[in-house]
């Protein structure tokens, strides 16, 4: 028996009408599933972005607190914040403030110097500042939802078809929530410290007579614990302020300064340079700084240039300029290593409102001069393994290395690049090759970098 061919067209239509049915029915569940799967995964993101603001203006607000106890210089609030992480930071800088600032102290952003930025560079934002603090969104981990889904929706949209769709639904929900999507990449990097803000300098007192009695109480710490170095540093910084005040009565009088006046401040100059060009010396039990090991004609440049350096303090001085702003721009002059200049002929500076501004007008740096030769300071950063008291052999007590595996081995060692990651690898691979341990190579670089 035939069928007509009508009847065949009416079983074709049902056929597709079905099977159309059918697979808006599965498009439409996976289309259901991605639905269901991209709000869970919203509802997470959204939470804690909810949170992240919460927490993003807690510390812009803060932000804005700390900014305006060091001058409103954004620069200045992100180096003490880089160089202590930012709960000591926001301690140091408000202890500054309430117990020195506010006595009539030094402010917080005169206890550093920074290194200026490039040309164009901007300087950080509150809010960049408030970023890298907050805690970032969670995102819940990425799935693979690419198996998920039936054949048709694979058909259509392609093997990842349901990736795409659920990935593309939480985008569209969570897109400009607070927080999403938010980097660290724009941030600028954090100037370096021509003069750095040392521990010791933050419990810094206004009252002079305090001030000197708590920096003599570090001196006598930091000996007893067999630190001369920083014993040193405490004294003469607190010696330096003992003369200050003296120093400008007498200069005002017309009195000439001391020799001992004169070798505090040059001391200080001294303390400096060290800091400045990290060359070897040393400190007796008086505090005396030595040059231990440090070639001649290092200790000759260094010596010569502190000299320069406190025949024109005191020639400021006597022209009527304030110990205190005379030795911050000999300081200035020391860790941004350019000679300065003023005018000799002027014999007695006029009082003024503004002695900060008036010394800044007044003396001028020497652009593209170096008051230190830095080419000879280059030294033997070997010299800080001691291959006989660190590397001995505990069952004879006697050194694993002999004088020639040493001599080689620092030649390797001479060839180190501390900023380079790759060179540091090569360095070890190379003293590797040598039969020397790693947990020596680490031991030697960390001895040479520290």
């Amino acid at each position: 028996m035939g069928f007509s061919r009508a009847f065949g067209l009416g079983l074709a239509e049902g056929i597709f009408e079905s099977t159309a049915n059918n697979m808006s029915a599965f498009l439409e569940r996976d289309r259901q599933e991605a639905k269901e799967i991209a709000k869970d995964e919203s509802d997470i993101i959204r939470t804690d972005s909810a949170r992240y603001n919460t927490e993003y203006q807690g510390y812009k607000k803060e932000m804005r607190d700390l900014l305006g106890k060091v001058d409103n210089d954004s620069d200045a609030l992100q180096y003490i914040i880089s160089k202590y992480g930012y709960e000591t930071a926001k301690k140091y800088i408000n202890d500054i403030h309430d117990t020195h600032q506010t006595q009539g102290g030094l402010k917080v952003s005169e206890m550093f110097k920074l290194a200026e930025r490039d040309s164009g560079q901007p300087s950080v934002t509150i809010e960049q500042l408030a970023r890298m603090q907050t805690t970032p969104v969670t995102v819940p981990k990425s799935r693979d939802y690419s198996k998920l889904g039936g054949g048709f929706t694979r058909l259509f949209g392609g093997q990842d078809a349901m990736q795409d769709m659920i990935t593309t639904k939480i985008e569209s929900r969570t897109s400009g929530l607070p927080g999403v999507g938010a980097t660290l990449d724009d941030i600028p990097q954090a100037r370096l410290a021509t003069d750095p803000l040392e521990r010791f300098e933050v419990g810094a007192l206004a009252d002079p007579a305090q001030e000197t009695e708590r920096l003599t109480r570090l001196a006598i710490n930091a000996k007893l614990s067999g630190d001369n170095e920083l014993a040193s540093r405490l004294t003469n910084r607190r010696d330096v302020k003992l003369i200050q005040a003296e120093v400008n009565r007498n200069v005002a009088t017309g009195q000439s300064l001391t020799t001992s006046q004169k070798n505090v401040f040059r001391e200080k100059i001294l303390q400096s340079m060290k800091s400045k060009h990290k060359f070897d010396a040393t400190f007796d039990a008086n505090g005396t700084m030595r040059f231990g090991d440090t070639g001649a004609e290092i200790a000759q440049e260094i010596n010569s240039k502190a000299d320069v350096l406190l025949a024109q303090a005191v020639d400021l001085m006597q022209m009527g300029y304030a110990s205190e702003l005379v030795m911050s721009k000999i300081d200035q002059s020391i860790f941004s290593n350019q000679p300065i200049k003023y005018d000799a002929s002027v014999k007695r500076i006029s009082s003024s409102d503004d002695p900060v501004g008036q010394i800044n007008e007044d003396i001028i740096f020497s652009q593209g001069q170096n008051l230190v030769d830095t080419s000879i300071l280059i030294q033997d950063i070997t010299k800080a393994i001691n291959f006989e008291g660190t590397f001995i052999d505990p069952t004879t007590n006697d050194p694993i290395y002999s004088d020639s595996q040493v001599e080689d081995i620092r030649n390797v060692l001479r060839g180190l690049d501390v900023t380079d990651p790759n060179s540091i690898a090569q360095i070890i691979d190379d003293l590797d090759q040598m039969g020397v341990p790693l947990g020596h190579s680490q031991v030697m670089i960390n001895l040479m970098t520290k």
